[in-house]
C-alpha cells in the first residue's frame, strides 16, 4: 500500500530561510502558480501483514525469560502431623539451672523434604490444675534453637503437674490458618518427664 503525502517546499524554503522572531513577508496571491509548481509528492511505502519484509529485522536486545528451574519452596507445610515417636517425655535438658522446677513442651516442625521450617506458630490451650493455659510459641525463635533449626518451646508451669488431655497443642501458618488438628498433651508429676517433646511432620 502506497500512501501519498503533499508538501509545500516553498513553506519549508521560507522557513529555513527566516529564522524564528523575524518578520514574514505577507503571502502574495500571484505565487500561487509558484507554489503549485513546486508542490512535490512524497510516497511512502508500508508494509502490509500479508508483506514479506526484504531483510529480516533484528532487535538490538532482546529480553530472557525469567527462569522458573529453580521452583521457590512453599511458606508453610500443610498439613501436618505428628513425628512418630512423640510425644517424647524427657528429664529437662534445656534449664539446667531450673531442674524439677520446669514443664514445657518442644519440638520441631518439618517439610516434605525433611527440613526444618521456621516462622509457625505453636498455640498451647488448656488447663493444669487450677491454672488456665494459653501460651504461643514461634518455630525458629530464639529459644527453641536449643532443640534444633527451627525449634520452638513453650513453658507450661514452674514444677511438673499430672494432667491427662486436659492442655492441647495446634501449629497455625502466621495467618492464623490451621495446619494441624489439635493434640492432647498428657502431663506427668515426674522430674525425670517434665519436658515433652511434640514434632511435626508434613504429609507426603
Amino acid at each position: 500500500m502506497k500512501v501519498k503525502i503533499k508538501i509545500l517546499l516553498l513553506n519549508l524554503i521560507v522557513y529555513a530561510i527566516f529564522p524564528t522572531g523575524c518578520t514574514l513577508i505577507p503571502f502574495d496571491p500571484t505565487l500561487t502558480p509558484i507554489i503549485n509548481q513546486l508542490s512535490t509528492e512524497i510516497v511512502i511505502s508500508t508494509i502490509n501483514a500479508s508483506d514479506t519484509p526484504s531483510s529480516t529485522f533484528t532487535p538490538i536486545y532482546t529480553l530472557s525469560p525469567i527462569s522458573t528451574s529453580t521452583p521457590v519452596p512453599a511458606a508453610t507445610p500443610a498439613p501436618l502431623i505428628l513425628q512418630p515417636g512423640t510425644p517424647a517425655y524427657i528429664k529437662n535438658f534445656a534449664h539446667p539451672d531450673l531442674g524439677c522446677n520446669w514443664l514445657g513442651v518442644s519440638g520441631q516442625i518439618f517439610d516434605q523434604l525433611d527440613q526444618p521450617v521456621i516462622n509457625l506458630v505453636i498455640s498451647v490451650k488448656g488447663k493444669l490444675g487450677t491454672v488456665e493455659i494459653d501460651q504461643i510459641a514461634v518455630t525458629g525463635s530464639l529459644e527453641g534453637n536449643v532443640y534444633g533449626p527451627g525449634g520452638y518451646e513453650v513453658k507450661l508451669s514452674d514444677r511438673p503437674v499430672l494432667s491427662s488431655g486436659s492442655v492441647t497443642l495446634q501449629v497455625f501458618d502466621l495467618n492464623a490458618k490451621p495446619l494441624s488438628n489439635e493434640v492432647s498433651i498428657d502431663t506427668f508429676a515426674d522430674c525425670e518427664k517434665n519436658l515433652i517433646i511434640i514434632n511435626f511432620t508434613t504429609v507426603k
